[in-house]
């Protein structure tokens, strides 16, 4: 169902009918036809119209809070969000496919993503790791830690879309050298180099993390996928990696840190958004679904619902760090 009728649900309250922006007739079954009317009592009967305001007064709240702290919002920091989010996925299409199953849209994904950003950001003036959290942590993960690896690569970088597809099609056919590609199209510094960027690690700073995070886990001589960044589109080929041998202590500790920070901000962000939706003042005035007819002579009376936090359709709290 089109989260745009959902959405007018929200609305339709206290006699105010923006349903009018849907047609008379939404749909037909075996030429019966389902009017608008039907459809938005049907949401409003399945508390479909509560959950969705339920979120946007809780994305209202949090910003409201990040304004009273004086919080910009952080666009580094959402896109970080943003290119996780896409990596879960191997192309567009798969993405696409999950959000159709889900009933939802890319834009309202992005919604959430931004309330999370200010929330991160919120809670991460206060977060910190000691010494002693990283060699705990170490010391109880170290057969899972790798040594630190430094990654030759290949770089090419685009402003569209569409050509950077093409180019990485025809790369993986074998129809274009990596170099000369990168010589012939490219927009990077690198591209008179052949898109030869040298040795790379997660350390380098100019290179955005979700790229490097693609160039950990991409085997030598693979052409990658199309790397939607803000700078522009990006291919890469790792050309060797090479270790820095057995994990200790002092070769991993930033790669605990910045894991174990990680988390700590995740969590406070759970919990802050927990903290902000409960000491709000949130007052609905949707229409409450029908009551079911008690037999005649006798009186029903409304149940009470206990009083509770409302939560976001969805999420869960991330795991608390070993």
């Amino acid at each position: 169902m089109n989260r745009a009728f959902l959405a007018i649900v929200c609305l339709v309250a206290g006699g105010v009918a923006l349903a009018d922006a849907l047609p008379e007739v939404v749909a037909k079954v075996n030429g019966r036809e389902i009017t608008r009317e039907e459809l938005i009592q049907e949401i409003v009967d399945s508390g479909a119209a509560g959950q969705i305001l339920d979120r946007l007064a809780q994305r209202i709240a949090i910003e409201q809070r990040a304004k009273e702290l004086g919080i910009e919002f952080p666009q580094a920091r959402y896109e970080r969000i943003v290119g996780e989010f896409m990596m879960r996925f191997p192309n567009e299409e798969a993405l696409n496919d999950v959000l159709r199953q889900q009933h939802t849209s890319f834009s309202d994904v992005k919604k959430q993503m931004r309330v999370q950003a200010l929330l991160e950001e919120m809670t991460a003036k206060d977060a910190s790791v000691s010494d002693e959290q990283i060699q705990a942590y170490f010391q109880k993960n170290k057969r899972y830690l790798k040594a630190p690896e430094k990654w030759h690569v290949l770089l090419i970088q685009l402003n569209d879309r569409d050509k950077a597809e093409e180019l990485k099609e025809a790369l993986r056919a074998g129809e274009i050298d990596f170099a000369e590609a990168a010589r012939q199209n490219s927009i990077h510094p690198s591209a008179e180099n052949g898109g030869d960027i040298g040795l790379v690690d997660e350390k380098t700073e100019w290179l955005p993390k979700t790229l490097k995070a693609r160039m950990a886990v991409l085997g030598p001589g693979v052409v990658s996928d199309v790397v939607a960044e803000p700078q522009g589109y990006f291919i890469f080929r790792v050309e060797e990696k090479q270790s820095e041998g057995e994990p200790t202590l002092e070769n991993t500790r930033e790669q605990i840190k910045e894991a174990l920070m990680d988390d700590a901000i995740q969590s406070g962000a759970w919990a802050l958004r927990t903290k902000i939706v409960g000491a709000s003042d949130v007052k609905s005035f949707l229409l409450e679904p029908a009551a079911t007819a008690a037999p005649e002579g006798q009186s029903q009376a409304p149940e009470q619902a206990p009083e509770q936090a409302p939560e976001s359709p969805g999420e869960v709290p991330p795991p608390a760090p070993e």
